[in-house]
C-alpha cells in the first residue's frame, strides 16, 4: 500500500482471504500440509463517517499527521475456514532443513 491510499479495513480482510486462497491453491497435491491456525493480524484505522453516511473504517498505511485525526489500534484474530466450516489447510514442498 502506497501513503495516501484509502483501504478500507474490509478490503484488507478480503486481501488477507485472497492470499491464504492462493496458498492452499497452489499447494494443492504437495507432499506437506499446513493446518492454518488462528490468524491475528494488527492495525491501526481511522473512522469516518461524512454527513448523512454510515461509517467507514480505513486502514491507516503510512504517515498519519496525529494532530487533525485520531487513531484506533484493532486487533483481529480471524479463524480460516471453508465453506464446510471445517480448517483449511495449505501445502508446500520441504526442499531441505534449515540450518542454524
Amino acid at each position: 500500500m502506497t501513503d495516501g491510499v484509502k483501504v478500507e479495513l474490509a478490503q484488507a480482510v478480503k486481501a488477507l482471504r485472497a492470499e491464504l486462497q492462493a496458498a492452499a491453491t497452489e499447494g494443492d497435491g504437495q507432499a506437506i500440509r499446513f493446518e492454518v491456525g488462528p490468524v491475528e493480524v494488527q492495525f491501526d484505522v481511522q473512522v469516518v463517517r461524512a454527513q448523512g453516511a454510515q461509517a467507514k473504517v480505513y486502514v491507516i498505511n503510512g504517515k498519519l499527521d496525529r494532530t487533525t485525526t485520531e487513531a484506533h489500534h484493532v486487533k483481529l484474530t480471524l479463524i480460516p475456514q471453508n465453506h464446510a466450516g471445517r480448517s483449511i489447510q495449505v501445502n508446500g514442498v520441504l526442499s531441505g532443513i534449515p540450518e542454524d
